[in-house]
């Protein structure tokens, strides 16, 4: 007797599950590679992790190569190497407030490594809007270094670079607040990448014909003009100590961005002293002999950590020297008075752009009135600087020889740290 065999096959329904399970497993397999969280994901992140962290150990080795070469190591001095073994494109690549660092190829952000390095910087500053609570170094785009004394921010209208002339505004001081100065460098002087200039303080005259400055130091100028150390006898005879300015102003100060304030008009010679201010809107402080103009300087702050004095002929001449090196006059020191007419009573920086005398926003040091320094010319007279109103043939680097109070002379302090 025969067994019959039966044939086994496939139903369609098995057929149809198979499929299923099938499409299920390529569907987990396909998400498995190609995901977020898949193997291609997984093996590029690995790939990226790799370079990251190789780009990372470059970086870090830069560091410490610097930190073994210079004695104080600087963010600048990083960012230069950073160029030099081509991990970055260009100086801006590392921002200098946060220490963000920007790599060439491949492109990263890396984050942390300069920590220790960041430093404030003037756009920082001006953006935060922030005043100072204690005399702080901050440097601008260059790596220029600046020194804001407390109770002190940025100006609105400040330059980020201390080529264009950095603006401080008063904050704190209530009796001077919204008084405004602006830093001169002194030393090397950082313009673009790589480049640089030299300001050096000293006392100066300049070519009648270039502007050219020349060094005169402690020299008697044009057989009369001298800083003194000590006092002399005569009237307006100002004490002070130059060393101390000098020593204090290795690498800059401070003068009046305007020529010395006050809030009301000083149209007589005997109106009581009162204290001076540099706001813009107010009025200039004439009929103020040498002395006082001294001594109100010297009152403008009582402050521990910076002192304010009467312009003395080393930041005057400094000032020029900066102003037509970093200015659009390479001969302001030439520069007649752009007001031919009456005094300005509130300084050119209220009067038409054409008649305002502004460079590195420094104003009227060649225009509106003359200004008393602690120069002096002999025991009688005292040294006058600057470009007068309505007198063309009188220049921002002239000396004179004047006495007394007048309408036509006025003056501007400075402030050192």
């Amino acid at each position: 007797m025969k067994t019959k065999i039966k044939e086994k096959g496939i139903t369609l329904i098995a057929l149809v599950v198979t499929i299923i399970i099938l499409t299920i497993i390529a569907g987990i397999s396909i998400t498995a590679i190609t995901s977020d969280k898949g193997i291609i994901k997984e093996s590029k992140e690995s790939k990226e992790d790799v370079e990251r962290k190789g780009i990372e150990e470059q970086i870090e080795v830069a560091i410490l190569k610097v930190e073994q070469e210079k004695n104080v190591p600087k963010i600048g001095d990083i960012i230069n190497e950073l160029l030099r073994q081509d991990i970055i494109e260009n100086e801006s690549d590392v921002d200098k407030s946060t220490g963000t660092i920007t790599t060439k190829n491949p492109q990263y952000e890396i984050q942390g490594k300069l920590d220790k390095y960041l430093v404030e910087t003037v756009k920082g500053a001006l953006d935060k809007n922030k005043v100072f609570e204690s005399t702080t170094t901050i440097q601008d785009t260059y790596g220029n270094e600046i020194k804001i004394p407390e109770g002190f921010k940025i100006a609105d209208d400040s330059a980020l670079d201390v080529t264009g002339g950095i603006v401080i505004e008063d904050v704190k001081n209530e009796k001077t607040k919204g008084s405004q100065f602006v830093w001169i460098p002194v030393g090397t002087v950082y313009t673009s990448e790589g480049e640089s200039e030299q300001i050096e303080l000293n006392r100066y005259t300049f070519d009648q014909t270039t502007g050219d400055p020349i060094k005169q130091g402690e020299n008697i100028i044009d057989n009369n003009y001298r800083e003194l150390e000590e006092t002399i006898n005569a009237e307006n005879a100002v004490a002070k100590d130059l060393t101390d300015f000098k020593n204090k102003a290795k690498k800059g100060y401070y003068i009046g961005r305007y020529e010395a304030r006050t809030t009301e008009l000083r149209w007589m010679a005997r109106q009581e002293l009162t204290q001076i201010s540099l706001r813009p809107s107010e009025y200039i402080y004439m009929y103020v002999s040498q002395k006082d103009a001294s001594n109100l300087c010297k009152e403008m702050y009582n402050s521990s950590s910076f002192n304010s004095d009467l312009m003395n002929s080393y930041a005057w001449d400094t000032a020029i020297v900066f102003a037509r090196t970093f200015g659009d006059n390479k001969k302001y020191s030439l520069q007649p008075s752009k007001n031919t007419g009456a005094i300005a009573e509130t300084g050119t920086n209220n009067l038409s752009a054409s008649q305002q005398d502004k460079i590195c926003n420094i104003f009227d040091m060649a225009s509106n009135n003359q200004e008393w320094t602690t120069e002096v010319h002999s025991a009688t007279y005292s040294a006058i600087r600057g470009g007068a109103r309505s007198q063309q043939n009188i220049y921002a680097g002239d000396r004179f020889h004047f006495t007394g109070g007048s309408q036509s002379v006025a003056f501007r302090p400075i402030l050192y740290l």
